[in-house]
């Protein structure tokens, strides 16, 4: 071994550390630990040391450190996986910990693209690093929620919830206007570093800060076209174990709970709404005579609509299938209407690839696999319109965006978190729901089996909650909303602009590289 490749691998071993580095901090910023600031500078070593490797280390090297940077931060964010596959889906440590592997090393691959814009984007007069690599980024957070039926969780956005204002500009950009400030930030702090001035792009950080300031500060005193007249709603958390939920030993118990705290709820508040989780009722509604009776039968009791969690039923006899549904049923057992989960977990729900991936078994144990609803995910009921958004399906922003488009005037969020046990998940989730308040300017209503039930206002502001692991009820008052946001009417406009700049980049940084060979 030569001495130069001894201070090669000992500058890889450096900036391997630096970049893994990069990835804890980023990952600290996010709920539970939710040190938000970190965010806004602890990418700089990642920029470092892949700038750096422009003209130290190779190319495959270059590729190392992108991984180290996106494995760390995602092994660290997603740690919880492990909870979900070993404690509740029932896979020994030596399989889950492998699949928790994998699945960081695939998200990693988003590290990797990034840290190549990194090392072939140049400057020009045209298209600064300042421009191109925070629209990179962008781009490749979208992509991530679209490619392999999408994994949209923990968007560099969603680690600033607690930042007001700035969440706000959500309702143009979507969550991806955050992250492109977040990135901004941290490209001109490694350039700094590297005593570049750059100072058109200084001042246009100036002027989006400021813009978002101004933005953020007047619409959080608008009302957003919300009525004058509330709805009183009540949302029922049964804290039901999860290895007991599919327990039909356990049914009886679990139905006469939600019965207990549902009628105490109805006795002690004028009610319009009772809200319970993603499948409260472990059975197949509808097609269980005597359970089904046993659940009309509360809501008669309540005198109050409930929307709820259960398990349907598609096709006939062998060819049957489940359904992750939601109904709205009022006294009297009439069925106002439902909705079917379009979105399904993969593995969870059910099996992707299934020819290819046979020897995979599903996490939950219900009969068959479940196959996804076909509808506008709204529920219409008096003089509203019920957005549905079941569990996993809030973290993909064209859902929510999709069933105010068709009319939904509040969102409604049902899930059943206990697969996460203690961990940082449950604030995740929570936290990656509060955006979709700010998207769309809908109020949300999120009821859950163990927790965090919560009440978000459309500014994003979680208005109550009601902590893990606790039983209870949570009372709120929701004021319907009717106005459409840019985000709505246009969608992922910003993210398209990102993707003219990446490609503008791309053009221009290949020319350059062409250029060079020939002379």
């Amino acid at each position: 071994m030569t001495p130069d490749s001894k201070i090669s691998l000992s500058s890889l071993g450096i900036s391997l550390f630096l970049c893994a580095l990069s990835g804890v901090l980023l990952a600290l910023s996010f709920p539970k630990v939710s040190l938000w600031f970190l965010a806004w500078f602890s990418m700089v070593p990642f920029l470092l040391s892949v700038f750096a490797s422009q003209k130290s280390l190779p190319l495959r090297q270059t590729l190392y450190l992108g991984f180290a940077f996106g494995f760390f931060h995602f092994l660290v964010g997603l740690y919880w996986v492990d909870i979900v596959l070993e404690k509740y889906g029932g896979l020994p440590v030596w399989m889950s910990i492998p699949v928790l592997i994998l699945l960081c090393g695939y998200l990693a691959l988003y590290g990797v693209a990034f840290a190549l814009g990194v090392r072939f984007f140049h400057d020009s007069m045209l298209l600064p690093l300042w421009l191109s690599l925070p629209s990179l980024w962008v781009v490749l957070e979208w992509l991530r929620g679209k490619l392999l039926t999408g994994f949209p969780w923990n968007l560099l956005a969603y680690s600033q919830g607690d930042v007001g204002w700035l969440r706000q500009i959500a309702d143009i950009t979507g969550a991806y206007g955050v992250s492109w400030l977040i990135v901004l930030v941290n490209v001109l702090l490694a350039r700094a570093f590297m005593r570049r001035k750059d100072l058109i792009g200084w001042l246009c950080l100036v002027v989006a800060l400021l813009a978002s300031f101004w933005y953020g500060s007047k619409t959080l005193s608008s009302d957003f076209y919300c009525r004058d007249t509330d709805l009183k709603i009540v949302v029922v958390q049964g804290n039901i174990d999860q290895a007991q939920k599919w327990d039909e030993a356990f049914r009886d118990t679990t139905i006469e709970i939600y019965r207990q705290l549902s009628l105490e709820a109805a006795r002690s508040y004028k009610l319009d709404l009772i809200v319970w989780p993603e499948s409260a009722m472990p059975f197949f509604y509808g097609f269980s005579p005597d359970l089904t009776m046993r659940v009309d039968k509360i809501i008669d009791e309540a005198k109050v609509p409930v929307l709820f969690g259960s398990i349907g039923i598609a096709g006939f006899g062998k060819d049957a299938k489940s359904l992750n549904k939601a109904y709205l049923v009022e006294p009297g057992g009439f069925i106002v209407g439902d909705y079917a989960k379009e979105h399904l977990v993969p593995f969870g729900e059910y099996v992707p690839l299934q020819p290819f991936l046979f020897f995979v078994h599903k996490l939950v144990p219900t009969a068959g696999d479940f196959v996804p609803g076909r509808s506008s995910g709204v529920i219409s009921w008096k003089d509203e319109a019920i957005g549905m958004l079941i569990c996993y399906e809030a973290i993909f922003p064209e859902l929510a965006r999709n069933r105010v488009l068709h009319g939904a005037n509040m969102i409604v969020n049902i899930s059943n978190d206990a697969w996460f046990g203690k961990s940082s998940a449950p604030y995740q989730h929570l936290e990656i729901a509060r955006w979709r308040a700010v998207e769309t300017r809908r109020p949300i209503v999120r009821s859950t089996n163990t927790g965090i039930s919560a009440f978000i206002d459309p500014f994003g502001n979680i208005v109550s909650t009601l902590g893990l692991f606790q039983s209870g009820v949570l009372v709120g008052s929701v004021k319907p909303c009717s106005a459409q946001t840019f985000y709505v009417r246009y969608g992922d406009v910003f993210v398209a602009f990102c993707a003219l700049i990446m490609l503008l980049a791309s053009v221009y940084s290949l020319a350059k590289v062409k250029i060079k060979k020939s002379a």
